[in-house]
């Protein structure tokens, strides 16, 4: 079995001697989005990705990623923040390996933690 089929199936993927990690740092999902300033000057916004694990022992929130934009005033850019299976893993202390984690993963994206905007579930 692949790494891929193997993380993708719940099994966990170790990193062995000599093998590349290239693999973890692949696109595995993008979240795109719209930011739209309202005020009148130009402005710079910097959405954070922060997911939340459902499995146990994880913290509840994760910082995962980030971008900057630069909006002009009254007017909408997109966005997005592209993730890796890194980013998507959680390392298995039993199999010492990353894998993937059961359950639903959940994303929100916002100025910080305490400035959630867009919620929503990565699919599995």
């Amino acid at each position: 079995e692949d790494l891929i089929a193997a993380w993708e199936n719940g099994k966990a993927s170790p990193i062995a001697e000599g093998s590349s990690t290239a693999l973890w740092r692949e696109p595995a999902f993008q979240v795109t989005f719209k930011i739209t300033n309202t005020g009148p000057v130009s402005g710079m916004e910097t959405p954070r990705y922060i997911h939340f694990l459902s499995s146990a022992s994880e913290p509840p929130s994760v910082l995962k990623g980030f971008t900057n934009v630069e909006i002009s005033p009254s007017s909408t850019e997109q966005a997005s923040i592209t993730l890796s299976r890194y980013d998507l893993s959680i390392w298995d202390v039993v199999a010492q390996g990353w894998c993937e984690p059961d359950g639903q993963i959940s994303f929100s994206i916002g100025a910080s933690s305490r400035d959630f905007r867009p919620q929503g579930n990565i699919p599995t």
